[in-house]
């Protein structure tokens, strides 16, 4: 039953932990070898302060060997942990202010699972509430008797079905604001979208433009496999979400009208074009 929470706090992960990876590849080209190569060089995304929203810090510039790793760049590395260790924190605390409410926690179990945040977090590397989280659902878990386990599954049920509802009906919105659908073709999408919700965006992320956590997690794979440093991150980033439009566009065929589906891939590549551009 603690698997019915955990995916819908976890998804946002795969897009994390390919930034921490891939930033310093691009940043270190962009840095030294930007100038005069004539060849375009990887988009370079800023870092920020953590916060609510769950913005992470950049990860600081891959060093050459030899290179020294200074006294100011190691309390930037503190200075970064500490405000991840904080936006975990504000995020596990609304989650057990979640089981309390919906739980009807009594006061002594909220302060164990409050007692457990911190040592939680001193032992997973990012600290991210995503990691933290399966040891804080144990933690609940052991403190509930039948009836509080059972009232935990179906809390759990409940969470998924609305966020499967949220991702349909956020799907249906942007496909309605694009194409003039019948009654009908409303129906028959909000059936086929329901079908394989995990692969539709979820509208309570802060928008990506253009590439979703699992998009990142497939082309840091491909990366990978293909011993990239990062140098290639557009191209393959351009192969990736042309590949996931036309699975997008797969199976609306017989429900969409020729002309919509034209309309609706139009869309979709003007929505993704700064990652097409290099995609052959």
């Amino acid at each position: 039953m603690s698997r019915l929470l955990i995916p819908y706090l976890f998804l946002p992960l795969a897009g994390f932990v390919l930034g921490w990876w891939i930033r310093g590849g691009p940043a270190e080209a962009e840095a030294s070898g930007g100038q005069g190569s004539g060849e375009s060089q990887p988009v370079r995304r800023e870092g920020g302060a953590s916060g609510e929203n769950g913005s992470l810090p950049a990860k600081r510039l891959d060093r050459r060997s030899g290179d020294e790793f200074s006294e100011a760049d190691r309390r930037r590395e503190i200075a970064d942990r500490a405000q991840m260790e904080d936006a975990a924190r504000r995020k596990l605390e609304r989650q057990v202010a979640e089981w309390a409410r919906e739980l009807d926690l009594e006061a002594g179990q909220v302060l164990k699972l409050r007692e457990a945040i911190d040592p939680a977090l001193g032992a997973v590397e990012p600290p991210l509430a995503e990691l933290v989280l399966p040891a804080l659902v144990a933690v609940l878990e052991s403190l509930l008797d039948g009836g509080g386990l059972s009232a935990f599954q179906q809390l759990g049920i409940r969470k998924a079905e609305a966020v499967t509802a949220a991702k349909v009906e956020a799907k249906l919105a942007e496909m309605g604001a694009v194409l003039l659908l019948t009654p009908d073709q409303t129906e028959a999408l909000r059936a086929s979208l329901a079908e394989d919700p995990e692969r539709l965006p979820d509208p309570s992320r802060r928008p990506d433009p253009g590439l979703s956590p699992e998009a990142m997690a497939e082309i840091s794979r491909r990366l990978a496999s293909r011993n990239d440093d990062g140098s290639g991150f557009m191209t393959v980033a351009g192969e990736v979400v042309r590949e996931t439009i036309e699975a997008d566009l797969q199976g609306l065929s017989p429900i969409l009208t020729a002309d919509q589906m034209e309309a609706y891939r139009d869309h979709l590549e003007e929505i993704h074009g700064q990652w097409l551009r290099v995609s052959p």
